[in-house]
Parts: C-alpha cells; sequence; structure tokens
C-alpha cells in the first residue's frame, strides 16, 4: 500500500551540560523517561555526586552562544526538510517544535 505520510509535529527539548542534574527533584532517568512515567525523587546524596564528577563548569548559553544555537536548530531543520516552527533558547536549556514527515522512531 503506497500512502502518503503523515506529518507530525515534535517538541525537542535539550540541557546544557551541569544545567539539570539527576538528584534534582523531577529529573529524568533512563529508566524515567517514557511519556507520563513518574520522575525521580529528590537525591541530595544523587546531587552531590553528579557535581563532583563534572569536568567542567556548567555550560552557560549567552547572547553569542545562544544566537549560535539558535542557527544550528535552523540548519539542522534546513538540512532534513523540517518545518521549525517555533524555538526558544534559554540559558540552559532549549526548545523547539518542528513539523516533519518522520516517524518517532527516526
Amino acid at each position: 500500500m503506497n500512502r502518503e505520510r503523515q506529518r507530525v509535529a515534535y517538541l525537542i527539548t535539550f540541557v546544557c551540560y551541569g544545567s539539570w542534574l539527576h538528584g534534582r527533584a523531577g529529573s529524568v532517568d533512563h529508566e524515567h523517561s517514557a511519556v507520563g512515567a513518574p520522575t525521580l525523587p529528590e537525591s541530595p546524596r544523587r546531587l552531590a555526586w553528579e557535581r563532583s564528577v563534572m569536568t567542567q563548569a556548567p555550560y552557560v548559553l549567552d547572547e553569542p552562544r545562544s544566537e549560535a544555537t539558535l542557527k544550528a536548530v535552523k540548519d539542522a531543520c534546513s538540512r532534513r526538510g523540517w518545518m521549525l516552527l517555533a524555538a526558544h533558547v534559554r540559558a540552559s536549556h532549549v526548545h523547539s517544535v518542528v513539523d516533519a514527515d518522520r516517524n518517532p522512531e527516526q
């Protein structure tokens, strides 16, 4: 059967190095990443361990880095043929909404 692929909008979010460590209430790890899964409980011990193994200071997106990050998101969408519907670059993380004709697994 030759059906036209349906376009889907995706919310893509990523954080900067060191800005959201496990051990904070509400954090997510690989075992707690499914939609609707409970988040991790607060754990000062795990948070301290996560900080102790960091090899650099937390990364912060200042204005030049924010502009470069937004350009990279736009370029990535363009290369893949995705339509960037919205993007918000913060100091510690990025949110984007893209329209793509891909299955989530891809």
